[in-house]
């Protein structure tokens, strides 16, 4: 099974809305992560999911780190449009807490 595959989270926990579990259909745990998002704001810019933190479980049970940093993942902004680009970078836009993240910030200043 690839993480690429899965397309149910079954656990949330209430104190950190965006945490979940990915299991197998047999119930076992195979994923840990913080779930974020890129989205633009209302209806005129597409949304992107994305791992924030991301641990994998072993089969004995432990979390094994993938990502651990709080920045968007490099495959996810090379997808991103102009647009959403620079609802990340602008101070008053919808997604303005990206705009510090080191993409952002590269981007910011190639561009100009």
């Amino acid at each position: 099974m690839s993480l690429g595959m899965v397309a149910k989270i079954t656990s949330l926990d209430a104190t950190r809305k965006n945490t979940g579990f990915v299991r197998r259909s047999d119930g076992k745990a195979v994923a840990n992560g913080w779930i974020d998002l890129v989205h633009g704001g209302g209806d005129h810019l597409p949304l992107f999911v994305f791992w924030l933190f991301l641990d994998l479980v072993d089969d004995e049970g432990r979390p094994v780190d993938v990502k651990e940093d709080n920045t968007i993942p490099p495959h996810i902004w090379s997808k991103l449009p102009l647009s959403s680009r620079d609802a990340c970078s602008v101070e008053d836009r919808y997604d303005a807490r990206w705009k510090n993240d080191p993409s952002v910030k590269a981007w910011q200043r190639d561009a100009g």
